[in-house]
């Protein structure tokens, strides 16, 4: 079972690393959109967004189902 846990926690670790790693795309982005002003600017925003809040959502989900 040890080999399990070491699994567990390697894919937590990983799954971590990907949030933090989507929160920066947000801020990439924010930036980006006050830098180059277009129409299309807040739809890119809002999608990384929602991208980062799914990122956040599936690392929580799986704390809970590992």
């Amino acid at each position: 079972m040890a080999i399990f846990d070491f699994i567990k926690i390697g894919i937590l670790i990983i799954l971590f690393f990907y949030a933090i790693f989507a929160l920066l795309i947000v801020r990439q982005t924010d930036l980006m959109s006050k830098t180059l002003i277009t129409s299309v600017s807040p739809i890119v925003l809002a999608i990384s967004i929602v991208h980062a809040g799914f990122a956040i959502g599936f690392f929580i989900l799986s704390i809970g189902v590992l």
